[in-house]
C-alpha cells in the first residue's frame, strides 16, 4: 500500500489504498500526514491524484535519475554515508541471514558483504533466514554506514547461511 515517489531528488513513501493504481513515471499529487520513520519520513493515509504529465516536469526528474544502479553489497557500503542520502537505486541477490519482525529490519549477506534493510511498515513475515532474495529499493545513510530502504523484497528459493567467522579468543 506504499508508492515511493521522487520529488526533485527527494524520495518519499507515501501511503495509500491506491498504491496498485499507479506505475513508475505517473505524476501525482498526494496530501497526507508525514510521519517519521526510522531513515525517513513517510506521508501516511494520502489521498493521491493523477496529474497531467508536462514536459518540464518530465525533463527535470530525467535528470535527477541519472544514478547509477547498485548491484552488490560492496558497491553500496564503498559509498560515503552523505553520499548514499542521494538514494541510487538498488537491484541485487543476497541471502537473508537475520529477519527482525517486530522491528520491520533485515539483514542481507552477499560474499563476504552484509547490510542492514529498513523495511518499515512492511509485512515480513513470510522471511526466513536462508532464503536468497532479490532486494530492489534505494540507498540512504544508516547510523555508521549505508543501508537500504523501501525494498521490495522477491523470495528467489533457499539459500545457504555463510559460515560463521572464526575469532580468536586470544586476541
Amino acid at each position: 500500500h506504499v508508492v515511493l515517489i521522487d520529488s526533485q531528488g527527494m524520495l518519499m513513501p507515501v501511503e495509500t489504498l491506491e498504491a496498485m493504481n499507479y506505475a513508475p513515471g505517473d505524476v501525482i499529487e498526494a496530501v497526507g500526514y508525514p510521519t517519521p520513520r526510522r531513515f525517513t519520513i513517510t506521508l501516511q493515509r494520502s489521498r493521491v491524484k493523477q496529474l497531467e504529465r508536462s514536459e518540464s516536469a518530465l525533463g527535470s526528474a530525467d535528470v535527477q535519475r541519472q544514478l547509477p544502479l547498485m548491484t552488490s553489497i560492496k558497491q553500496i557500503r564503498q559509498l560515503p554515508n552523505e553520499l548514499a542520502g542521494k538514494a541510487f537505486p538498488v537491484d541485487l541477490e543476497a541471502v537473508l541471514t537475520h529477519v527482525h519482525h517486530q522491528r520491520d529490519c533485515f539483514f542481507l549477506q552477499a560474499g563476504g558483504e552484509g547490510i542492514y534493510v529498513d523495511a518499515s511498515d512492511q509485512d515480513l513475515l513470510a522471511l526466513r533466514p536462508g532464503q536468497r532474495v532479490r532486494i530492489r529499493g534505494v540507498t540512504w545513510p544508516g547510523g555508521f554506514a549505508p543501508v537500504i530502504v523501501h525494498p521490495r523484497v522477491e523470495v528467489l528459493g533457499g539459500g545457504a547461511l555463510p559460515f560463521a567467522q572464526q575469532v580468536d579468543r586470544e586476541v
